[in-house]
């Protein structure tokens, strides 16, 4: 027995048979547009959506998150997507454009005397062939994901004032409104996500769109507290597993950042249960370790957990991230000393990635900032510019704040350089061979158990020069000039 489907595609085949051949889009009568709305819709719109929807499972297939860092609302933000889906899009528009050329329907139909407000809603369209409208949308959307914002806003504005079909009005409009924070008019995104109504309860596909990009809105201008309504919104109405995981992995990350270690707990826990893909679930455990609440999780079941993973072959690729939790875990314990240990081992990692020693050089520079130790958060800011992608959000605020510090320490070193000569050149000769005698001992005791002396990661002799003669005279500096302080350095 043939199903329904197959049935279907029979019945419309017989209708476009029996139709008359000479139905010209220069005549507008039912017959033409049924003709021309069934041939636009079963083979050209067909052909160009079908490419639209490949370059996006192609997207969904190459394009690699980072689950280390706060995800994208839309993987479409990333430049990256852009050569991914490029032929795809192309063909889309292609398609589309073909459909507009030869099916569309602007001549007048003859009155049928109906009913005056109908026959004169019908008189006055200026498109009688539904898919042209649909055909205008799809080359909107194809241009979008090429990052050709400026003729995308130019097709998704006509489809805002001429499409007939009120769901693509809308639609339009939040496209629009994405290509507003794509390109930072967030006041004009605003202003049209609050001028669109997508009540009614047929608007599931609608509503995803606009709560997720109402939640991109907030959180490109980092006003995470905000996105986490619209985003927890949109996961109602979501379709897709990877969709869904992607983005409750981001409100767990939002509610991270937000202090709402609880509820992020609550979620990360959650992504694990939707069976991701194992780096998506590896990195969901890490992030329970690193939002879990002192006085009511249990650390050291954490810790072990933590562990474990680090002696798991599966995890061979993954041990800078691992090192990197249970240094975060550390500080939440206050085991200063042991979390540094592990965020040198999360740096030093032979399999760890740029972006990985990028967050924990910063976590390295940001403690020894806070000391503050600016000698050291000088290096490790430096390192962190250095692995950190030039097109990540922070790079240049981060840039800037490692160019300002480097002017602040040169500085520092002149000063304390000086300051060391002049005390190195005031002791007795005796004195200062048994001083530079203890300087080459301590490098040779350091050099042998594979570690860096300590004036060494100060950066030069001046720096030690100091420190030693301040331990041996047993000066106390607090109260003093911060640079100075001991602690400081």
């Amino acid at each position: 027995m043939p199903s329904v489907k197959a049935s279907y595609k029979l019945i419309i085949l017989l209708v476009l048979i029996l139709l008359p051949v000479n139905c010209s889009v220069e005549k507008n009568t039912g017959a033409t547009r049924l003709y021309h709305g069934l041939t636009a819709r079963y083979n050209i719109y067909f052909n160009g959506n079908e490419s639209f929807k490949a370059g996006l499972l192609k997207i969904s297939a190459q394009y690699k998150d980072d689950y280390g860092d706060l995800l994208r609302v839309f993987e479409f933000s990333d430049p990256s997507v852009i050569s991914i889906s490029r032929s795809d899009m192309e063909t889309a528009i292609q398609k589309a454009s073909k459909l507009i050329s030869l099916k569309s329907i602007t001549a007048k139909p003859e009155s049928k005397g109906k009913e005056p407000e109908i026959e004169t809603d019908f008189l006055n369209r200026k498109e009688y062939n539904e898919w042209v409208d649909d055909s205008y949308l799809l080359i909107g959307k194809a241009r979008f994901y090429k990052h050709e914002f400026i003729e995308a806003e130019a097709v998704f504005i006509y489809c805002i004032n001429e499409a007939n079909d009120p769901s693509i009005r809308k639609e339009a409009s939040i496209w629009l409104a994405r290509i507003y924070n794509e390109t930072g008019k967030y006041s004009e995104a605003f202003r049209i996500l609050k001028e669109t109504d997508i009540s009614g309860k047929k608007q599931k596909a609608l509503k995803a769109m606009y709560y997720t990009t109402m939640a991109d809105h907030y959180i490109r201008q980092k006003k995470y507290s905000e996105a986490i309504e619209p985003l927890k919104t949109s996961l109602g109405f979501l379709s897709g597993k990877r969709s869904k995981y992607r983005l409750t992995y981001l409100l767990a990350q939002l509610n991270s950042l937000t202090g709402n270690s609880s509820e992020a707990l609550s979620l990360f826990r959650k992504v694990v249960k939707m069976n991701p893909p194992y780096d998506v679930e590896f990195n969901a455990r890490i992030n329970i370790a690193g939002v879990f609440d002192p006085d009511s999780d249990n650390p050291k079941a954490i810790k072990r957990e933590l562990e474990k993973m680090l002696r798991n072959s599966k995890n061979k690729d993954y041990l800078d991230q691992i090192n990197y939790a249970l240094a975060n875990l550390m500080m939440k314990e206050g085991d200063e000393k042991e979390a540094l240990t592990y965020f040198r081992k999360s740096v030093s990692s032979p399999s760890g990635s740029r972006a990985q020693k990028a967050r924990s050089y910063l976590a390295l520079a940001t403690h020894y900032l806070a000391k503050p130790d600016f000698i050291r958060a000088s290096r490790f800011y430096d390192s962190t510019v250095f692995f950190l992608d030039e097109k990540h959000p922070d790079y240049l605020d981060l840039k800037t704040k490692s160019q300002n510090l480097d002017a602040v320490v040169s500085q520092l070193l002149i000063i304390q350089t000086e300051d060391s000569l002049q005390k190195v050149a005031a002791m007795t000769e005796n004195e200062r061979n048994t001083f530079i005698n203890s300087i080459i001992n301590e490098i040779t005791k350091a050099e042998s158990q594979g570690m860096t002396s300590q004036y060494a990661d100060r950066f030069n002799l001046g720096q030690y020069y100091e420190n030693e003669m301040r331990f041996q005279e047993n000066i106390q500096q607090e109260g003093k000039w911060y640079f100075y302080n001991q602690s400081a350095l």
